[in-house]
C-alpha cells in the first residue's frame, strides 16, 4: 500500500485529485459492491489519479466540475450503468469525444458547441 501511495504521490503533486480519487473509490466500493466484490480499492488508485490528473492538465477541466460531473454521473440514469472505474474516461466514444467530454455535456443539459463554449467563457 505504502508503495503504491508513494507512485502516486510521486507522479501528482496535486493533492485534491489524489483526495478525489480516494473519496470516488470509496463511494463505488459501496455503491458498486457486487462489481468490486473480492478487488481492492488501492488496485484504481494509481489509475484513476492518473486519468483526473489528465483531464486537469491535458484537457483543461478544473478539478471542482470533474467533481461534480462524477457526483451527478453516479445518480444519473444511463451513465450510473457506464461508469465503474475512472480508467475509461479519456477513451475516445463513437462520436470521437471522451467518455468524459459526452458525460459533461449531458451534465450540462445542452449541445456540445454551448457546453464547451460556456465552460471556456465561464
Amino acid at each position: 500500500d505504502s508503495l503504491l501511495m508513494a507512485c502516486v504521490y510521486e507522479k501528482v503533486k496535486d493533492k485534491e485529485v489524489i483526495a478525489l480519487v480516494e473519496e470516488y473509490y470509496k463511494y463505488m466500493f459501496v455503491l458498486k459492491e457486487e462489481y468490486f466484490k473480492g478487488k481492492k480499492i488501492n488496485d484504481y488508485i494509481d489509475n484513476g489519479v492518473d486519468i483526473i490528473d489528465k483531464l486537469v492538465r491535458i484537457d483543461k477541466f478544473e478539478l471542482d466540475t470533474i467533481k461534480q460531473v462524477l457526483a451527478w454521473a453516479s445518480k444519473d440514469e444511463f451513465w450510473n450503468s457506464q461508469l465503474f472505474t475512472l480508467g475509461g474516461l479519456r477513451n475516445r466514444s463513437k462520436n470521437g469525444e471522451l467518455k468524459f467530454e459526452n458525460m459533461y455535456v449531458k451534465f450540462k443539459g445542452t449541445d456540445k458547441t454551448t457546453a464547451i463554449e460556456e465552460y471556456i467563457n465561464g
